[in-house]
């Protein structure tokens, strides 16, 4: 299995079998799939990859919507909760306590964050411009991987 992402591009591609055996394509919005003569998938595409992770991320733990605001003793246990975010520079974050991490999917790809305080966190959700308080606050300020 070959996997690649390109960040200029933000496009996610899976390889599932030799490039040689590809034949088809088929499309549905940002997703593509290569197939062979006998119809077995062979590769996915997902453009806008970014907001595709958040989503599915979000479908898998779970979803807060934007406007809700996260009380500390309300932050669940053991697991990340993913908000969506209205912004020009990120498309959603996720903020696990237990672990002090935070996951910000940006546009052009995913970011972690680690050893963040749940105020930090709370001064990002609570901000009317999400990505200036990500420049101010956080980028540069605490260790990342990008993911």
């Amino acid at each position: 299995m070959r996997i690649h992402y390109e960040n200029e591009g933000d496009t996610l591609t899976i390889g599932l079998a030799p490039e040689h055996r590809e034949v088809r394509e088929a499309r549905t919005g940002d997703l593509r799939a290569g197939l062979d003569q006998d119809g077995a998938l062979t590769r996915i595409t997902v453009e806008h990859a970014s907001q595709f992770l958040v989503t599915a991320l979000a479908a898998y733990v779970g979803v807060a919507e934007a406007d809700e605001a996260p009380a500390r003793d309300q932050l669940p246990p053991g697991g990340t909760t993913w908000y969506t975010a209205e912004s020009s520079m990120l498309s959603g974050y996720g903020y696990n306590p237990d672990e002090e991490t935070l996951d910000i999917a940006f546009k052009k790809g995913m970011y972690r964050y680690y050893g963040v305080p749940l105020d930090v966190f709370l001064g990002l959700h609570a901000a009317e411009s999400k990505g200036r308080y990500v420049n101010q606050h956080i980028i540069g300020v605490y260790p990342s991987d990008k993911g």
